[in-house]
């Protein structure tokens, strides 16, 4: 399953995420987790991640680390191909 995960922090809160976040890269991720994609923003205190995980059990296990100072949400993700597909729609073509 493919989810976007957001991390919104307040400004006071920056050193002890990255502290955290430096901490948590440390470890191994758990089974069947691939990271596609991470991004901080510049000038905000948010962090954009695409995740390819087994289950949503397992973002949870991710995040609580840090769901005491930032917070956190993730959502699942599919390609406009694969939704019109599940949808039962072949005729749409994407570029």
């Amino acid at each position: 399953m493919v989810f976007v995960v957001t991390m919104t922090w307040s400004v006071d809160k920056g050193p002890e995420v990255a502290k955290r976040a430096a901490q948590q890269s440390k470890k191994a991720p758990p089974k069947g987790v691939k990271t596609v994609a991470e991004y901080v923003l510049l000038g905000q205190c948010k962090m954009i991640a695409i995740v390819d995980v087994p289950d949503e059990k397992t973002i949870l296990t991710i995040h609580a680390p840090m769901m005491d100072i930032a917070e956190c949400d993730w959502a699942p993700a599919m390609t406009p191909e694969n939704l019109l597909k599940s949808l039962g729609i072949s005729s749409v073509s994407f570029p």
